[in-house]
């Protein structure tokens, strides 16, 4: 029995030596992309498992970051529980005629009341967002019986029989602490369950379509499937972000029977630690949606590889490096043409749609939701607790007394120079922008000089336009107001109640917004990407197909060499006369004729082709 048991474990492991040696020495045919599939497999389970092992362990609270709410704690919550809801008039105060929308309130144990915040026009307007999305998840998951409920009020932080300061020394204790309710763990929080749930359906997706790229299936289906990945990304990081929200909210322990409460809140730090886990899904699908257009121009990638080269070889002209978002492509496309035009024109359609849910995830969860609250939080922070003007502590750097300066002062000075970075950083951007627009402008006055074929594309382009600049002026204007509202706060040592959190968290929304949506991770914008993907569709540009070459010239990284040769072999050609023509100027019969002439030009037996197609009536 002992030999053979012996020899069983001998061929186990001889086995496993024989699979590792044929494992590592095969580099190509079937058994090579069998080894890096699982290496795929194993980098993306290695990759994917902080992001649920870190937002697990956070969830558990520790009785040691928790600070009672003796001083008085502000904050907003958006989705009730019983005890703690919604921070809306309608459910603070129970009245069902109030307002059902969350404002800033605060909280302080040893008080019967919560006093509610009066909003200003500049935090209304930061709740736009905000309340369109809680009105939509009220209208679809709140049933119209149960709106106007009030059940769920306000738990007083007094209770019976017991004078304020008793009540705060109980409320401070630590045996009180250890049985605070925790609405951040797996079992109370909904939001928990489904990012852990997107990310384990992400890693999936990631591994399919690492083995797609692997086993050769296709640029097309590789690329979809990468694209359709991005979906539980997203799902994950709003649910992060709403979730990390929860860390920013008061925390309750029940007293009497649940007739009265104790308030406790999350150390800043550990608040912000709690952060880390959405903010890096941020991150990386920011990249990742610029990586995926680059993918769509030059070829598809492994998700699940990361690739060093030398920066000599960056440096050449032989390569392009997509700045920021880390794609590497050749310069020059190849002669096999990886996709169809109208591969191109699937793609272009579903890579639109994907921009269209990113921005529309992001402007009204993450910005919306997460900006406001946690500007409050890192304000209060940076005031400290002895609320310490910035005014005062100019007075002491004049006075070279840089020694009676603390941490928090230093931390107040930064951020005060931060503010005014911003806004420097947010101009240039947004006057560039506005450069160009400029030169569009200048365009479309010559443009209604033409005969228009088609008032819908017109005046589709000429409000989009519009709504550019609006929005370029927009973010002018909120990041100077909110940058020099921060700051004049930070110099009086405004101190954060119901009422000025509103300011607050607005001026911290306004400024960050305005900043993501001046920075991209790479020199070209997901708008311009997703131009150069019409382009190889065949499609006729707004401005015309004069704007190939000039994209071309301004972004050589898009790849666009072969679709400038295609030009201007078409200015040769009998066609000449609409090559200046935008869209909207063009008549169906034109915009097929070049479509014709463009697929003609990137069939292998192109320019035979080209020849023919130039003469076609």
């Amino acid at each position: 029995a002992q030999a053979s048991a012996f020899l069983a474990k001998y061929s186990t492991i001889s086995l496993a030596l024989r699979i590792t040696q044929w494992l590592a020495m095969s580099e190509g045919g079937k058994a090579g992309k069998i080894k890096h599939s699982l290496l795929a497999a194993l980098s993306t389970v290695v990759f994917t498992t902080p992001f649920l092992a870190l937002i697990g362990s956070l969830s558990k609270l520790d009785p040691a970051t928790l600070r009672a709410c003796n001083e008085g704690c502000t904050y907003i919550r958006f989705w009730g529980s019983h005890g703690l809801p919604r921070t809306a008039p309608r459910y603070l105060k129970g009245d069902s005629e109030l307002d059902d929308m969350p404002e800033f309130a605060t909280v302080r144990n040893g008080e019967t009341d919560i006093t509610i915040g009066n909003t200003t026009w500049y935090a209304t307007v930061c709740r736009m967002y905000t309340d369109v999305a809680l009105r939509l998840h009220d209208t679809v998951f709140v049933k119209a019986s149960e709106r106007y409920h009030t059940e769920k009020t306000f738990v007083p932080a007094l209770c019976d029989g017991t004078s304020a300061s008793d009540m705060r020394r109980r409320c401070d204790s630590r045996e009180k602490k250890k049985n605070v309710h925790n609405h951040l763990r797996w079992d109370n929080s909904w939001s928990l369950n489904v990012y852990m749930l997107s990310i384990l359906v992400w890693a999936v997706l990631r591994i399919v379509h690492d083995c797609c790229v692997i086993w050769e299936t296709g640029d097309f289906i590789s690329l979809m499937v990468g694209y359709v990945s991005v979906l539980p990304q997203l799902a994950a990081m709003a649910t992060g972000f709403l979730w990390s929200i929860g860390a920013a909210e008061v925390f309750q322990t029940n007293m009497d029977n649940e007739k009265c409460a104790c308030y406790y809140e999350m150390d800043t730090i550990a608040m912000f630690a709690s952060m880390a886990t959405p903010v890096g899904l941020y991150m990386l699908i920011r990249a990742k949606m610029h990586r995926l257009g680059f993918a769509t121009l030059h070829g598809d990638f492994l998700h699940s590889r990361t690739y060093h080269v030398s920066h000599n070889a960056v440096d050449t002209s032989v390569f392009y490096l997509q700045d920021g978002s880390g794609y590497l492509s050749v310069a020059k496309n190849s002669d096999r043409e990886r996709l169809t035009t109208d591969n191109y024109k699937d793609l272009a359609m579903c890579y639109r749609l994907l921009v269209f849910t990113w921005e529309v995830v992001t402007s009204f969860v993450v910005y919306s939701f997460a900006f406001p609250a946690l500007t409050v939080r890192f304000y209060g922070k940076t005031l400290g607790s002895d609320h310490t003007d910035l005014k005062s502590i100019f007075a002491d750097v004049v006075h070279l007394r840089l020694k009676s300066l603390s941490f928090e002062d230093w931390g107040m000075v930064l951020v005060a120079c931060a503010a005014f970075a911003a806004i420097c950083y947010v101009w240039y951007m947004q006057c560039s922008q506005l450069c160009n627009f400029t030169s569009e402008l200048r365009r479309g006055c010559e443009d209604l000089q033409r005969c228009v074929t088609s008032y819908v594309q017109y005046y589709y382009y000429q409000i989009s336009f519009c709504c550019r600049v609006t929005k370029s002026i927009a973010m002018m204007v909120f990041a100077l107001m909110s940058s020099m509202l921060l700051v004049w706060c930070m110099w009086h040592g405004v101190e954060i109640t119901a009422t000025t959190a509103g300011d607050v968290g607005a001026g911290g929304f306004f400024l960050l917004t305005a900043i993501l949506h001046s920075w991209v991770p790479s020199d070209i914008s997901l708008a311009t990407v997703i131009a150069a993907i019409e382009i190889k569709a065949g499609l006729v540009p707004w401005e015309g197909i004069h704007s190939i070459t000039a994209l071309h010239e301004r972004f050589p990284k898009l790849g666009l060499n072969k679709e400038d040769e295609i030009v201007e072999r078409y200015c040769l050609g009998a066609l000449v006369a609409t090559y200046a023509k935008p869209v909207w100027c063009l008549t169906p019969e034109e915009k097929v004729r070049w479509c014709r002439f463009y697929k003609a030009g990137v069939a292998v037996e192109g320019y035979e082709e080209l020849h023919r197609s130039s003469h076609l009536p």
